[in-house]
């Protein structure tokens, strides 16, 4: 991880609630790169907590996609 790469994650993990963060996390649990989060891929500890209260992200029938 480079200083650029450590910046964001910082800045991501402070503030889990902004619309940077929930983008920065989103991808970081898209295992696929897919632009949908599954089941298998919310199995991360970091990402059912980071997601699990995220309102503003709409649901999709079988997954959750980035607004």
């Amino acid at each position: 991880m480079g200083y650029e790469d450590f910046v964001w994650f910082i800045m991501s993990e402070e503030d889990k609630g902004s619309d940077m963060a929930l983008d920065y996390w989103f991808k970081c649990c898209d295992l696929d790169g897919d632009g949908c989060l599954r089941a298998n891929e919310m199995l991360v500890s970091s990402c059912i907590q980071t997601f699990s209260s995220a309102s503003a992200l709409p649901s999709n029938h079988n997954c959750i996609t980035a607004a």
